[in-house]
């Protein structure tokens, strides 16, 4: 280890005890100097880790949300069919059902909108965490 040219001289021109102190004092702050940089470089390391691993959540998430919304939409159009099906065979425009049948009907089609409902809300998120929602501002009245 090479000493500052400073704390040399210091210690040369010291005939008490007194250089023993010098050295372990400028040995104390070396020591504080070198426990500051490895931190910095611990906490500089620490840094990159968490911008690589947000901008992998980032991607993870479009991932999600490009997923979420296919799926979406692929289970929305057999719902709307079964939605609509139920509802002309309850109308009974193709012929008569009976109670039992009825109630199987409603059922049916209370199901199928529900989960219709529940596909429209997971599309309404999907587009809102996607950032691609449109809104469309007009005046309006507050007591309509």
């Amino acid at each position: 280890m090479k000493l500052n040219p400073v704390v040399m001289k210091l210690l040369k021109n010291q005939s008490d005890g007194s250089a023993t102190e010098i050295l372990g004092l400028y040995l104390e702050k070396l020591a504080e100097e070198t426990h500051r940089q490895v931190n910095t470089e611990l906490l500089r390391e620490l840094i990159l880790k968490y911008s690589a691993a947000e901008l992998k959540l980032v991607e993870l998430n479009q991932i999600k949300n490009k997923f979420l919304g296919m799926a979406a939409h692929d289970l929305r159009n057999p719902l709307v069919s079964i939605r609509g099906f139920s509802e002309i065979l309850l109308s009974e425009d193709l012929g008569t059902v009976n109670g039992d049948q009825k109630e199987f009907l409603t059922m049916i089609n209370q199901a199928a909108v529900q989960m219709l409902a529940l596909v429209n809300d997971l599309l309404d998120v999907t587009v809102i965490e996607s950032g691609k929602l449109n809104l469309r501002r007009r005046p309006g009245s507050l007591k309509e």
